[in-house]
């Protein structure tokens, strides 16, 4: 497909748009040389007339006179309309016709009277190729040219240079001419180019800008449905629990509810302000993560008592905030499927630092499973939830790592995410210490009675949607 084709009247609005003003200084200062030459080979025959004293210099005088007022009437008409001639024309004009024609006349009755105004065809045919299409254009100029050698041969007899300078003038024009179109062509196509691309650059610049758009729109939905939309369903929850329950266990739960909303509108404020999770503020990844299994092994409403257990494996080392953010909502997801849908009564969370390029987290349970290979090609419910499972790729595959989650019905479920890490210089200074909760040496089991209870627990449960 060309050009043209791809731009309909392209090359048309170039044909006749209006020349910038470098473009049109150039046309100008080449139009206004063929006319001064014209109009200085037109004074030549007169002066050498004069000079000579014709006694028909009377008459030269008179067409001179005439071609002389052509000539500036043609400039003045091509300064006030240099739109017109900013190329060499492309089609036929009437009034470039009317033009040549005028410019023609008077010059070849100052031929007629003398030999040497042949010169000033020269000029004539260059103003000629310029004022009409290239193929009119040839053969006008071939056509003259064969006038002005008769003319001569006819006024004047036989002679070399009244059939040779005509003849060589015209094809030297000719060929000047073709050049000059040539050039012109390769510019109207690089000028079509660039609008090409112009065009190309904004069509690109708004597929950029309409990517970056989805983009964000796929993340602010990974997050919501990471915290807004999990903490309203453990809210949910509870307050139906409170509705069937008596009086001291409905305020029991009416409180957890109060609890999972406050957690739910700090993270709702952190969101928006774009900052970490709030499990992460001034604590570690894997801190946050045992308080994260201390929560699931509390007693909820819509799952069976659980035990949890926490393993940090390897040298805790530091890790950008997106990897421990994502890891962090990766966990969550993972429990608060395994404790609403497999109703599972043991999980257990593994942290491993041991690969130096990359951090996993391991979430397996012993709930009923699921057929993972089809949940991941399932659509997202009619009531809007599903999300959980696909969210965690796309957050995990934004940050060039991946999610597997193994799991047949009936069988449990291993949810392994994996994040590519940097290489430190130095040993991270806010890992956890190995008396640290979720430290190195900390392996207890979350509900192990003997054991200290975290720091300031909140139970969160996270319900997946």
């Amino acid at each position: 497909m060309t050009d043209d084709q791809r731009r309909p009247g392209l090359a048309a609005r170039l044909d006749h748009r209006p020349p910038s003003g470098s473009h049109r200084g150039a046309v100008d200062a080449v139009l206004a040389g063929f006319v001064l030459l014209l109009g200085a080979l037109t004074v030549f025959p007169i002066v050498v007339g004069l000079v000579n004293r014709r006694s028909d210099i009377g008459g030269m005088l008179v067409w001179g006179a005439l071609e002389l007022t052509v000539i500036v009437a043609f400039a003045t008409w091509l300064h006030r309309r240099p739109e017109r001639l900013a190329r060499p024309a492309q089609r036929i004009d009437p009034a470039h016709i009317a033009w040549a024609a005028a410019l023609a006349m008077p010059l070849a009755g100052m031929i007629a009277m003398s030999p040497d105004a042949g010169y000033a065809t020269i000029a004539l045919f260059f103003v000629v190729l310029w004022l009409l299409p290239l193929g009119w254009g040839t053969a006008t100029t071939l056509l003259l040219a064969l006038l002005v050698i008769a003319g001569q041969l006819v006024h004047h007899g036989f002679s070399l240079g009244a059939v040779a300078g005509p003849a060589i003038s015209a094809f030297v024009t000719i060929g000047i001419m073709l050049s000059t179109r040539a050039m012109v062509v390769s510019n109207d196509r690089n000028a079509a180019l660039i609008v090409e691309l112009r065009a190309a650059q904004t069509d690109l610049a708004a597929a950029e800008r309409e990517q970056g758009r989805l983009a964000e729109r796929t993340r602010l939905g990974r997050e919501l449905h990471d915290t807004v939309a999990q903490h309203l369903s453990s809210i949910g929850m509870l307050l139906g629990a409170a509705e069937r329950a008596e009086a001291p266990e409905a305020a029991e739960h009416v409180a957890r509810a109060r609890t999972v909303a406050a957690d739910a509108l700090a993270q709702t404020r952190a969101f928006i302000q774009d900052l970490a999770p709030p499990q992460l503020e001034g604590a570690s990844l894997a801190s946050a993560l045992r308080r994260l299994a201390d929560d699931a092994a509390s007693t909820r409403p819509d799952a069976p008592a659980a035990r949890a257990s926490f393993e940090v494996r390897g040298a805790p080392r530091a890790a950008p905030m997106t990897v421990e953010a994502a890891l962090l909502r990766v966990a969550q997801e993972a429990i608060a499927n395994a404790r609403r849908h497999g109703r599972a009564t043991e999980l257990e969370l593994v942290l491993d630092y041991a690969d130096d390029d990359s951090l996993v987290l391991e979430v397996h349970d012993n709930g009923t499973g699921f057929d993972a290979d089809a949940w991941f090609d399932l659509p997202a419910r009619a009531d809007g939830t599903g999300f959980g499972l696909t969210g965690m790729r796309g957050r995990l595959e934004a940050l060039g790592g991946f999610v597997a989650v193994v799991s047949d019905p009936g069988e449990g479920a291993l949810v392994r995410a994996q994040a590519p890490l940097p290489r430190p210089a130095a040993p991270a200074s806010s890992a956890p210490a190995a008396n640290d909760p979720g430290g190195p040496g900390d392996s207890r089991d979350a509900r192990d009675p003997a054991a200290p209870p975290a720091p300031n627990p909140t139970p969160t449960p996270k319900e997946p949607a």
